[in-house]
């Protein structure tokens, strides 16, 4: 069978049965005592310092990251980067919140979540917000952070202070860089300065399911519109 040699029949008449019995266990017990108490140890010894040896040297090339705290100014790998004459990495943005496991929420320029959250190996330390009222040389040091990076430390005062536009209507989609943008045209700004904004810049999603919607109902109606009329015979009429 499948290019095996036929197993022969063999005369076992002659074949001397075990007569000890109590004797060819205990040898086996022996073994299997020596087998439990002797090698598997060693085995296992051998095993466990193979590991720490090996964790060790990972240990010794391993980078050592930074805790980044709240506040800090970071530059992030971009996700969606796909050529090599693109920068690598994105920002400078503020370190919105600190979650479990290493993972990291950035803010954008609007003080607004940015996704996917980021992991350690993808960011870089561009200043620490605890270093901004640390003294140097003497004296005090004040550093503002860029205009660009909200204070995310301090809350507002008012909401006066918080920067926002009202969107007025979405003109269009799209996806670029693997992430989806909309044309808003904003209130009481004129069409042609509408920009292209991604879904993370909206307060919420009541204007971007309104263009989804008009969007199905505009298809409807042209499918509709392009059916064929149907024509009618009046009563007593020629066709």
């Amino acid at each position: 069978m499948f290019g095996r040699p036929f197993n022969e029949f063999w005369d076992f008449t002659s074949a001397h049965s075990l007569e000890d019995w109590v004797t060819f266990v205990d040898r086996r017990v022996s073994q299997w005592n020596s087998l439990h108490d002797t090698v598997i140890p060693a085995v296992s010894e051998h095993s466990h310092d193979g590991r720490a040896k090996a964790r060790t040297a990972l240990d010794k090339s391993r980078r050592t990251a930074p805790d980044f705290q709240v506040g800090d100014l970071v530059m992030a790998v971009d996700p969606v980067r796909t050529s090599k004459w693109h920068p690598v990495y994105t920002g400078p943005h503020a370190v919105g919140a600190v979650h479990r496991g290493g993972n990291y929420t950035l803010l954008d320029a609007l003080a607004q979540p940015m996704e996917p959250r980021r992991t350690t190996d993808m960011l870089r330390l561009v200043s620490s917000f605890s270093s901004m009222d640390e003294p140097s040389g003497g004296e005090e040091k004040h550093i503002i952070p860029p205009k660009t990076i909200p204070d995310v430390k301090q809350k507002p005062k008012s909401d006066e202070q918080l920067l926002t536009f009202e969107v007025q209507t979405i003109l269009d989609q799209r996806v670029k860089k693997g992430k989806q943008e909309y044309l808003v045209h904003w209130k009481n700004f004129p069409e042609k300065e509408a920009t292209w904004e991604p879904v993370e810049h909206f307060d919420g999603q009541s204007a971007i399911n309104r263009y989804w919607k008009d969007l199905k109902k505009k298809k409807q109606d042209a499918a509709v519109a392009q059916q064929p009329k149907k024509a009618t015979r009046r009563a007593g009429g020629k066709n």
